[in-house]
């Protein structure tokens, strides 16, 4: 596949509607733009997503953020400064859009940045992460592959091995853990009349249309927190990181983690300030 394929990294922040998030939230606009709960997910969008994507050491990419049109003026203002503060004016788009089907909208978003040709799509959710070295390994991959045919399925790229960042309780903890087809980082390549990320199951799709499967580094960093949309609960499986901003690896791949003010987020009054 050609070099040159645009890198789309796709982000529903408090979006209301249909989008195969399975949440309450997503269905009730009192719960979804409840202050407290604003003021919590800005805060990770920020210092979590935001910030691992202005650490990028490729940043030939684009952001596009899928929002809600009914969502209170203050949350949209500062979604915005936050977005220009991190990434700068030209490298991300906003779309607060009416309740509907979130597939239809990242469709409209594909067709402005890429027209017709493929996209390498990006699902990375608001509270999550990804490593400084994402797009670059992604682009690696894309370089490799084999052109898209025209008339041909997408094609999946999956990054299984990750971290869980718990801010449940007052310490900070860090796991590593491995999923197949975790949405985390999930990769799609096809042009806007396919199906899209905010249109297909994450566990189902890869296998259905292909993926290539890249198990060499974790990718990821996802927070298990008490505004997440699903409750996730710590597996038998994962391995805890102790004195993981001394890990070597973890420094140079996920430097922003270093400066992020938790106490904050276990905060409350200074959030609400």
């Amino acid at each position: 596949m050609s070099q040159s394929t645009e890198i789309l990294v796709s982000t529903r922040f408090s979006f209301l509607g249909a989008s195969g998030w399975q949440s309450d939230f997503s269905k009730d606009a009192a719960m979804l733009f409840d202050k407290n709960r604003l003021l919590r997910r800005l805060w990770l969008f920020n210092n979590i997503a935001l910030a691992s994507l202005a650490s990028q050491t490729d940043d030939n990419f684009h952001h596009f953020i899928l929002s809600s049109h009914q969502m209170p003026d203050w949350a949209k203002s500062e979604l915005t400064d936050m977005c220009e503060d991190r990434l700068g004016a030209g490298k991300f788009t906003i779309q607060f859009a009416p309740q509907g089907p979130a597939r239809k909208f990242q469709r409209h978003a594909i067709g402005k940045f890429a027209g017709s040709d493929p996209v390498a799509q990006v699902v990375l959710d608001d509270d999550d992460g990804l490593s400084s070295d994402f797009i670059a390994t992604l682009r690696a991959h894309l370089a490799q592959a084999e052109p898209l045919e025209a008339e041909g399925t997408p094609h999946f790229y999956t990054f299984p091995k990750g971290y869980a960042l718990g801010l449940r309780d007052d310490e900070v903890q860090l796991w590593a853990h491995r999923f197949k087809f975790i949405n985390l980082g999930l990769t799609m390549v096809g042009r806007k009349d396919h199906k899209n990320i905010f249109g297909i199951g994450h566990m189902d799709a890869p296998k259905r249309f292909g993926y290539t499967s890249d198990t060499r580094k974790l990718m990821y960093i996802r927070t298990l927190s008490d505004v997440n949309d699903s409750r996730v609960s710590v597996g038998e499986r994962w391995t805890e990181v102790e004195n993981w901003r001394d890990d070597e690896d973890f420094k140079s791949r996920f430097p922003w983690m270093l400066d992020v003010p938790f106490k904050e987020f276990n905060d409350f009054d200074s959030l609400a300030q």
